[in-house]
Parts: structure tokens; C-alpha cells; sequence
């Protein structure tokens, strides 16, 4: 199972379950865990950060189109 993370604006830095991923969005993370509750947060300059919690049911890919609000 996979997420797909765009944000507007883009290159926002992705931490997943507070591990922070290299990557930068808009990005797809794939194999990610279904036995469990995930917390997803989105860091760009200028901008609040961006926190989610979520679960994957059994074969759905999770979407995030993340609007982040001004600082």
C-alpha cells in the first residue's frame, strides 16, 4: 500500500510517524505499514506545519493534497 503526498507550495519536508523522510513533496511512499495508525506532518518555510492522523484499510493508497496556511 502506498501514499501519495502533494502540498501546495511544494518541497515540503515529510516526517512519517516522526521518522523524517529524505524526501521532499510532492512524493509517493510506498509499503507503508496496515497494522497500524500513522501520523503523517509536513514542514515548509514561512508556513504552520501540517499534521495528520490516519490508517490504511486493506488495499486502499491513501491521497494527501496538503494546503498549508501562512505563518
Amino acid at each position: 500500500v502506498q501514499i501519495s503526498i502533494n502540498s501546495t507550495p511544494p518541497r515540503a519536508v515529510v516526517v512519517l510517524d516522526g521518522e523524517r523522510l529524505g524526501a521532499k513533496t510532492p512524493v509517493t511512499i510506498r509499503n507503508v505499514r496496515r497494522d497500524k495508525n500513522h501520523t503523517l506532518r509536513l514542514e515548509v518555510g514561512g508556513h504552520k506545519p501540517c499534521e495528520s492522523d490516519f490508517s490504511i484499510e486493506d488495499t486502499e493508497d491513501k491521497k494527501f493534497n496538503i494546503l498549508f496556511e501562512k505563518d
